[in-house]
């Protein structure tokens, strides 16, 4: 009778409210508000730390591990909140609860944030992280596109898919060496021009252990990009390798 009611109130809210009349981080009714709650919109985790040489969120000033074992192979990284509460409870409902209209929100904020990080003339192009055919199939959009074209008109460069893939297991539990692999025999590059010498910006919704961003980054590399700036809407904390140890 509880999950009735709850379909029935969700039905209700899209009905009155096109974009789900909800908060995406707590789920309360907004009224005034767009997205989240006066109260979500407050307690967004923001990032503090990051990794000196590729960009990681860290707990602390340093060098990620991902820098000491060679996961990192992007240049730069930039990332809106850490991957907590609300933060989370809004990339899960843009990707797993059928709200890609939360891609508009989050893919807006990121292309403001990069504005103030980097000039948008030294980049040639946006790409992102494909979605096996499986997953569109499911979800109907790979939201991580979604998010490349905001960031692309926010700061008008071109959006291009540059990187295609078979169908992948999910990575969900596994460690950053068995995404990685799994990501890498899959992916490809798909782009038919030349990218050599380019600058391309590589978004994705939010980086973990980093594998998945690795893998496609060694896909461009190989292929003559020059540069790349993995950008994601959040990370989660990666662990800070002491300076005696680097």
């Amino acid at each position: 009778m509880k999950n009735n009611f709850s379909g029935l109130k969700e039905q209700l809210l899209s009905a009155i409210f096109p974009k789900g009349g909800s908060c995406a981080g707590c789920g309360r009714i907004l009224f005034h508000e767009d997205i989240l709650c006066d109260k979500c919109s407050n307690d967004l985790p923001e990032a503090e730390f990051f990794c000196e040489r590729c960009g990681r969120l860290i707990r602390e000033k340093g060098v990620c591990a991902g820098c000491v074992d060679g996961i990192s192979k992007w240049d730069m990284a930039y990332c809106l909140y850490e991957y907590s509460f609300p933060a989370d409870e809004m990339i899960i409902n843009m990707k797993y609860h059928s709200k890609p209209y939360l891609s508009e929100y989050l893919g807006r904020k990121l292309g403001e944030m990069l504005k103030k990080k980097v000039k948008e003339k030294e980049f040639d192009v946006i790409t992102f992280i494909p979605s096996a055919a499986e997953r569109l199939s499911e979800r109907g959009y790979n939201q991580a596109e979604l998010l490349a074209e905001e960031v692309g008109k926010v700061m008008n460069i071109p959006v291009r898919t540059l990187i295609g893939t078979e169908d992948t297991p999910h990575q969900v539990g596994l460690a950053a060496a068995e995404r990685y692999k799994n990501a890498r025999d899959r992916f490809s590059f798909v782009e038919s021009g030349d990218i050599s010498k380019m600058k391309i910006i590589l978004i994705d919704d939010v980086m973990t252990t980093g594998a998945t961003m690795a893998a496609a980054s060694e896909v461009l590399r190989e292929n003559g990009c020059e540069y790349i700036l993995a950008a994601t809407v959040a990370q989660t904390l990666s662990e800070v390798v002491k300076e005696g140890d680097v």
